[in-house]
């Protein structure tokens, strides 16, 4: 019997077909080319550039860098969790609608998104314009630094922890959250002790996405003036003839990457979610909102309008002032060539890394899967040069 139990568990988990192995092994090696670059470039620099990681700035722009993506973080997870509760569970009027309109600030690149800031609430804005004539308004405080880097990352990645919590919701047995009110909890508590940790894998998976985001991102930084660590590793690299500094601190950037992956996986590994009964998931039944049905309006029509509605105005209102408003088609076509080759060749690449990782867990695939996250906090620029490297040493 003892033999049995013990010999029990490894059925459940069969070795990893090689028709999975081989394609995701694949798709982990490319993605670690820039890392494996950066190591390259940081193991043939001499001890001056080393010195990059003693100077005093490096240490503030790590700093910086932290305190701006715990910002957009707790701002993002603030907007997008109570917002994809209100969508999926409540009777809020109009859910499909907010569902989409909630998620659409995503196709607005993050530099737009800057741009649109500046234009819109900026010290001589279109908003100082209104005001200047009734009420003498001159000049609005400056937007410049963490508070406009903040709001322009937040506009752009609060949807990821949206989407991922709504979907949380869709797929939670909703006899938990039942039991727990028929044993005389209220809604609030129900939510504290079981439909929150319970969310917490989507969560901190929306959470992770952000982070990632915020660490990669160089034109709302650039555009706001906030000293992130991928603006200064772009003026290390405009300076051609000494990338070395440049890589030691793109490597600095994937530490704190790791950081990220690491708080993910800790906050993850807390929840514990089982199914009361087997069978196929039933829909939950809406929690009727009442008296607080007007004030969850106004917090949605209040993201929406100001995260999807007053950027689109800002950008058709510069068109319309410029006399263009036809539509780009060559450029709009290549784009969406682009987008679909990209989006198509990312899942194809993803899909064995993902099935190797739900269906097969051992310490490599999740390995795998955690390495599969190191570049998306690179910023492009190393990433490219990578590329370039790699392909002109060995691609002919």
């Amino acid at each position: 019997m003892r033999h049995r139990a013990a010999v029990a568990p490894r059925l459940l988990l069969p070795r990893a077909p090689l028709l999975l192995a081989i394609p995701a092994l694949a798709t982990v090696g490319a993605i670690l080319l820039p890392l494996a670059y950066l190591v390259v470039r940081a193991a043939g620099a001499d001890r001056g550039a080393w010195e990059v990681l003693t100077l005093d700035r490096t240490g503030r722009l790590v700093l910086d860098t932290g305190v701006l993506v715990a910002v957009v973080v707790l701002c993002a997870a603030s907007i997008g969790v109570p917002l994809a509760w209100l969508v999926v569970r409540t009777d809020l009027p109009g859910r499909e609608f907010w569902a989409v309109a909630a998620a659409l600030p995503l196709v607005i690149p993050s530099y737009v998104a800057a741009l649109v800031l500046l234009g819109a609430l900026g010290p001589r804005g279109m908003l100082q314009g209104l005001l200047e004539e009734p009420f003498g308004i001159e000049r609005l405080p400056e937007i410049y630094g963490l508070p406009g880097a903040a709001a322009a990352l937040t506009l752009s990645t609060y949807p990821y922890v949206f989407l991922l919590t709504a979907a949380g919701l869709r797929n939670l047995d909703p006899a938990l959250e039942e039991a727990a009110r028929s044993l005389g909890q209220g809604r609030l508590a129900t939510f504290r002790r079981v439909t929150f940790p319970a969310l917490r894998p989507s969560i901190a998976a929306g959470c992770l996405l952000v982070a990632l985001y915020v660490l990669s991102d160089f034109g709302v930084v650039s555009l706001l003036d906030y000293p992130a660590l991928t603006r200064s590793i772009y003026l290390q690299y405009q300076a051609l003839f000494d990338r070395e500094p440049a890589a030691i601190l793109s490597l600095v950037l994937v530490c704190l990457a790791v950081v990220a992956l690491a708080l993910e996986s800790r906050f993850r590994r807390r929840a514990r979610y089982h199914r009361a009964s087997p069978g196929a998931a039933r829909a939950a039944v809406p929690v009727a909102l009442g008296r607080w049905r007007w004030p969850a309006l106004a917090f949605c029509s209040l993201v929406v309008g100001v995260f999807l509605v007053l950027p689109l105005a800002v950008l058709v209102y510069w068109s319309w002032q410029a006399g263009a408003l036809e539509l780009p088609w060559d450029e709009a076509r290549n784009s969406l060539v682009a987008s679909l080759l990209a989006a198509g060749t990312a899942v194809v690449a993803v899909l064995p890394v993902a099935f190797l990782s739900q269906r097969h867990p051992a310490p490599w695939t999740y390995g795998l899967e955690r390495t599969a996250y190191t570049a998306n906090a690179l910023p492009g620029i190393v990433i490219a040069l990578s590329l370039v490297f790699f392909g002109a040493r060995y691609g002919g």
